[in-house]
């Protein structure tokens, strides 16, 4: 499914960018999603738990 997202959180370094996302499901709950551009293609991975987003984002931050 397409959700609407809004950017929460975001980190840019050397030409990468880090975002933790949040979007609304049909249903009203929220939704998280942590996507990553490596200068060439996005990618990313939806969470319906917002501490595991974080976590995730946390994570890749420290990689970046």
């Amino acid at each position: 499914m397409e959700y609407d997202f809004g950017v929460m959180m975001s980190t840019v370094e050397e030409g990468k960018v880090l975002a933790l996302e949040i979007g609304i499901k049909n249903n009203g709950k929220p939704i998280y999603r942590v996507s990553v551009f490596n200068g060439k293609t996005w990618s990313g991975a939806c969470y319906h738990s917002f501490k595991s987003a974080h976590t995730t984002y946390k994570l890749l931050e420290r990689v970046m």
